[in-house]
């Protein structure tokens, strides 16, 4: 019910020559080349062609069955197969990946699934080329074809769930600028939008759903959505946690690497992917780490709101690191860590929502006492502190108001007498 992986299973090599077609890779001097890894291949950003080949043996009739590619970015799959044991297609190729429309991929699915029907009982082979400009884990899953639809419709629940989460934030948090015209919900939604982009398109609904009829908006937007929201998340960090007030070195910090994203942005815009997709892998964890101090820094000076901060961070930076270290090939890879992810930044940004509010109140507290503290000090600058009453100053404004309607009014002196001598040798204070 949840899926045979194939690693262990399948065997695979790299077309150094990156021209094999399926022909030459079934000709016996390179079906000696393929390997059984034993766990998901990792690329690591290598584009040559990696070629899979599949053994299927099927005990019964009438099989209806998918493989299941957990990759929304490859930018070409090409199935072959399957092969019986006479060495005859089956089928025709069925081609799909980012770089082609939408609806070249079976069952609508917004992950990559290959659909094969198996009349009867036997060996098969399936072959599979596989090509992308980006790093990816290619984690082949078997699966029913009924078992993998009904796990896609609570997979959509949960997108739907996320989904309603971020867009409740973008819509809040839009009112709140619109109210208050404070840059840092700018920076909010800034940070919200590109992680509800970052989100949809790692799930596969921004090929779906905004650009299905033009492939290379979405594979733009796979690269570019993730740069983009760290860029805004350092921006929504400096000015939530005042970093140039409580923590101006690493205020610097953030700065510098937020040049590095906005040049790695450049960078990517006229080609250069590899750069771009290490500069966001290393500035997602950094980024993490720079705001994790800055808030520690703000939270040591009392800024009671870089707790929550904290909090948030934790949550988001754990799910990201697992993605990191998953497309690295530390960890074995699952489908459920883009789940993890997904629901870390929901998370993340409820927290620095509920952050937003606090902040508030510390903003209108500080600005009550504030103006409590200018009422005392006008107060004090028009009394005398012996007495308690106006004095030369405090006389004045009062005499302004009283004399302005023209009326006429009495002045009153009070002398003490030999109180210059006191004064001049105890001095003001006695």
């Amino acid at each position: 019910a949840e899926g045979l992986p194939l690693a262990g299973v399948m065997g695979v090599f790299v077309d150094t020559t990156e021209s094999l077609s399926i022909d030459d890779v079934r000709a016996p001097a390179n079906q000696v080349r393929f390997e059984v890894p034993v766990r998901p291949v990792a690329t690591n950003m290598n584009t040559q062609p990696y070629w899979f080949r599949i053994p299927v043996r099927q005990l019964g009739r009438d099989g209806d069955w998918l493989i299941s590619v957990p990759s929304v970015a490859a930018s070409e799959l090409a199935f072959h197969g399957p092969y019986d044991a006479a060495g005859q297609a089956l089928a025709p190729p069925v081609v799909m990946g980012i770089t082609h429309p939408y609806r070249a991929r079976p069952l609508g699915a917004e992950r990559m699934v290959y659909r094969f029907h198996l009349a009867q009982p036997g060996d098969y082979v399936i072959y599979l080329r596989a090509v992308s400009r980006l790093g990816q884990v290619y984690a082949l899953t078997a699966w029913d074809t009924g078992e993998y639809m009904a796990g896609v419709q609570t997979k959509r629940l949960f997108d739907g769930l996320s989904y309603g989460i971020l867009l409740g934030m973008l819509a809040y948090n839009l009112v709140l600028l619109v109210l208050f015209r404070d840059r840092v919900y700018a920076y909010y939604l800034l940070n919200c939008a590109s992680a509800l982009l970052t989100i949809a398109s790692f799930n596969g609904h921004v090929a779906r759903h905004l650009w299905p009829d033009q492939p290379g908006w979405a594979e733009w937007v796979y690269v570019l959505a993730p740069a983009t929201w760290i860029v805004g998340a350092i921006l929504f960090a400096r000015r939530f946690l005042d970093l140039a007030r409580y923590a101006p070195l690493v205020d610097r910090l953030a700065q510098g690497l937020m040049g590095l994203m906005l040049l790695s942005v450049a960078l990517g815009l006229m080609g250069h992917w590899r750069w771009l997709v290490s500069a966001t892998e290393i500035g997602s964890m950094v980024g993490a780490v720079t705001g994790l101090a800055g808030a520690l820094l703000g939270l040591r000076h009392g800024y009671r709101p870089a707790g929550l901060y904290i909090l948030g961070l934790i949550v988001v930076f754990a799910a990201a690191f697992l993605l990191v270290l998953s497309n690295w090939g530390v960890l074995h890879w699952t489908a459920m860590h883009l789940n993890v992810l997904q629901l870390g930044v929901a998370a993340e940004l409820l927290v620095f929502s509920v952050a937003l509010g606090t902040r508030i109140r510390v903003l209108r507290r500080a600005q009550s006492e504030l103006h409590a503290r200018a009422e005392h000090l006008a107060i004090v600058a028009e009394t005398d502190t012996l007495t308690g009453t106006a004095n030369r100053a405090g006389l004045a404004q009062v005499a302004q108001r009283l004399l302005q309607p023209g009326q006429r009014h009495a002045l009153l002196l009070l002398d003490l007498d030999n109180f210059k001598p006191i004064n001049d040798r105890f001095g003001h204070e006695a």
